[in-house]
Order: C-alpha cells, then structure tokens, then sequence
C-alpha cells in the first residue's frame, strides 16, 4: 500500500487513538510519517533521542493493525515498567517471559489461539523468539492473519559494533525469514552511522524506511567538572542541587543568592557502585533533599515502591546505577548527574537525555575524576579480546567529550555523525572558554 492509499485509509483512525487512549492532541515531529511508514507494510527503522516519543510509532500502530503486534525488549524491567503504563490507559498489553507464573502463560497463549485475540501488544525477550515453542504460536498467529508487526526496541543490542550488544539479538534475523511480509520495525534513542547500517543488515530489513531525528537536545545544558580539583565532590553535588535553579536560569557557577524556602527539582544522579548511590542518598537526606538509592541490592518490592514514589513526586532525587531510567516516562526531569563516568558516549547521550523531556530547561552535569578513568580503563582491559577494542573507542568517547577544550554539545552530537549545531552558550566550555581551557 503506498503512503497516500495508507494516509487516505488511516489518518482519521490514527489521530482518534492518538487522543483516546494517549491523550495528546496532535503527533509530535516525525511520529505520524513512521505510523503511516508501517501501516503501509514497510519495515521501518527509527532513530530518535530520548523523550522524543518512539513508543507511540509502534504503539498505535499496533491498535490499529489486525490481530497481536510483537515487542523484543532487552529487559524485563522495562517490560513490566511498559506494560504496566499501557495497562494503565486501557491497552490490552502483555509481556511474555520468566517473570511470569506458568498460570499467567497459559492464559496468554489460550487467548493468542482466540479468533480475536484481547491482547495487541505482547512483550517478549530476544531468547523467547528463538524458542521452538514461541514459533509455533508465531506461526499459528501468521497463518490467521493476526501477525500485526515486530517491534525491535533498544535495536542498537543487535550490533557487535555497539556497547550495548546482546548476542541474542542476533537470532532476531529469523523473523524476515519466517514471516517475510509482516513489518518490522527497529527503534533506538542512539546509533552511530556504523550501528545503524548493522542493525538494518542484521535484521535482513527490505528496503526499509529510515527515519533520523536530530540528536541535538537545545534545552538541556551541558557541564563538565572535575573530582580532583574540588575539596570535597559530595559537598559540590549537594550544593549544585540546592541552587540547581541558577543553572537552570543560566548562571554557570550554579551559586545562588540565599532563599528562605528551598526548591527542590526532580533529578537522577547516575553512580557506578551499589555503596555509592547508598552513601550519597543519605548524604542529600542530610541536607534536607528527597532522595532514595535504585540499585540491584534492593528488593523487587523496594524498587517498584522507589520507582513508583519518584513518578509520582513523593521522592524527588533518586541516585541511581545505570539500570535505572530506562523506558520511564517522566516528563519534568531537571537534572542528571554522573558522579561516575558512562561507559560510552552513546550511553550518556542516553542517560543525560532523561533530562528535559518536557522542553524546559535541564542541566546534565558529568563529575570527572582520573581515578574513575583508570578503573574504567582496567574493567574494560579484562574483557573478551574481540569486543575490547569497541569499548575501548566507545570508552574514548567519553572521555574525550570531558577532556576536549571545545563545545560539549557539538562534541556530544558530532560523535553520532550530525553537524552544525549551534550552542548558544548552553554548555560550560561556550559560556566561559578560558576557565574551561585552564582547567
């Protein structure tokens, strides 16, 4: 079907679900071309940074097209984090993994073997694809003509050329073999020019279309600072947050003028160890802040009470290990700090990017020490000899965008092949060039 037959056929449907179930009043930047993009029935690949609303390109698809539309997601956390959200506003949903009881298993599969399944979007793992069970399902679902589309999110886990590989992304290449004519659609918030080309071969897309948004983020400011010139880091970081609303109001030393009342901000802080991010939550508790810690040493029932407080606003910080964000829907973010260094610059770009969903202002700051770097440097020495030399670059990077005396954002975007960005004085190197230079 060509863009018009599908424009003509859809249009009116796609904005009435638009405002129904997500209760937005129009489409935001490219999200219409790539709805209309499937519906077609062309695979699709979509790049788009963080908040720039990638879920609704193959979400609302999925309600419109017939029968169930299959997500791969690399985690079950952010499964549950978005099945749970469509739940919420009425869209039959399900995820389909080991998280779930063996009853809950057979529910799903008794109703995907209805003539009119409920469920229009089943989330699974890479691994359940490849299981010989999970295909006949598939192929039972094809040959009714209820196979709506695959959706491969995170797809930059596909390539052996990204710090996010996952190997089992590989085994996805099976769908366009097996189901040829069933769109496919890969998304990702993060993508060098290399990845991108490998995720389009690796999942044997058919002349895809391809969709590119520009990675630049205008509200979000950009500031480096360096651990082994400060007295004291955790002092810095408490004070940064107190007076985060002369950063956000342009004043690039972040000291502001004494106030009776202090005004707390919604943020993350990004720490690499579990201790770190115990230790700094209580250190911010201390001086007034709300704040918890997020990390893999706290119980399911922990983490959702967290998660679910910091949505809502009853927690305002949350200090986090990277796992954390991913997924999250939450517009009103003004600050993320890294109190240790990303593992890449496509992994900042990403986490910092959590930052300013809404379009205000927002502040992404990067605490950088030489002890951090060395530990970093001798992780990344210990790993399998073929994949070293792709963290190694991806691990320059970053460091790089710390080091270089140059503008940060054009430093941040040019890294993933987009040129002439303009700063305005949104990062601490344009703002005050010598102070950055002499540091």
């Amino acid at each position: 079907m060509s863009v018009g037959e599908t424009e003509e056929k859809y249009g009116t449907l796609i904005e009435t679900v638009l405002t129904k179930y997500f209760k937005y009043p129009a489409f935001r930047d490219r999200q219409r071309e790539v709805i209309i993009s499937v519906l077609s029935g062309r695979d699709t690949f979509v790049l788009m940074p963080t908040g720039a609303g990638k879920s609704l390109c193959f979400q609302i698809p999925a309600l419109v097209l017939p029968g169930v539309s299959i997500v791969v997601s690399p985690l079950i956390a952010l499964m549950q984090d978005q099945v749970s959200a469509l739940k919420s506003r009425k869209i039959p949903s399900e995820q389909y993994n080991s998280s779930i009881s063996e009853k809950e298993k057979q529910r799903i599969i008794q109703d995907l073997k209805l003539k009119t399944p409920n469920t229009k979007l089943l989330y699974v793992t890479p691994e359940m694809i490849a299981t010989e069970g999970f295909t006949y399902h598939l192929t039972s679902l094809h040959s009714r003509g209820l196979l709506g589309s695959f959706v491969i999110d995170e797809s930059h886990c596909i390539s052996k050329w990204g710090v996010g590989f996952r190997p089992q992304y590989r085994n996805l290449c099976v769908l366009k073999e097996k189901f040829p004519h069933v769109p496919v659609i890969a998304l990702t918030a993060s993508a060098t020019k290399t990845v991108r080309e490998d995720i389009v071969k690796s999942l044997s897309l058919k002349n895809p279309n391809v969709f590119i948004a520009s990675f630049n983020r205008p509200n979000i400011k950009y500031f480096v600072r360096f651990k082994d010139l400060m007295p004291n880091l955790v002092n810095d970081i408490v004070e940064t947050i107190r007076n985060l609303k002369s950063l956000l109001d342009g004043e690039s030393s972040g000291k502001a003028k004494a106030s009776k009342e202090l005004e707390q901000f919604c943020g993350i802080v990004y720490s690499h160890k579990k201790s770190d991010c115990d230790a700094l939550a209580e250190r911010l508790r201390e001086s007034k802040l709300s704040a918890t810690a997020y990390h893999a040493g706290l119980s399911n029932e922990n983490r959702k009470t967290v998660l679910s407080d910091w949505l809502s606003g009853k927690v305002k910080i949350v200090i986090a290990t990277i796992a954390f964000g991913m997924g999250i829907d939450k517009a009103d973010v003004r600050f993320v700090l890294h109190h240790t260094l990303s593992k890449s610059l496509e992994d900042f770009y990403q986490e910092s990017g959590r930052a300013g969903r809404d379009g205000k202002a927002a502040v992404s700051i990067v605490y950088y020490g030489a002890e951090d770097r060395s530990l970093m440097d001798f992780l990344i020495d210990k790993t399998e000899e073929k994949s070293k030399k792709i963290h190694q670059e991806a691990f320059k990077g970053m460091v790089d965008y710390c080091l270089k005396a140059s503008c940060r954002r054009q430093n941040l975007i040019e890294y993933f092949g987009e040129k002439n960005v303009k700063c305005n004085k949104t990062c601490d190197f344009c703002t005050d060039p010598g102070k950055v230079k002499n540091k």
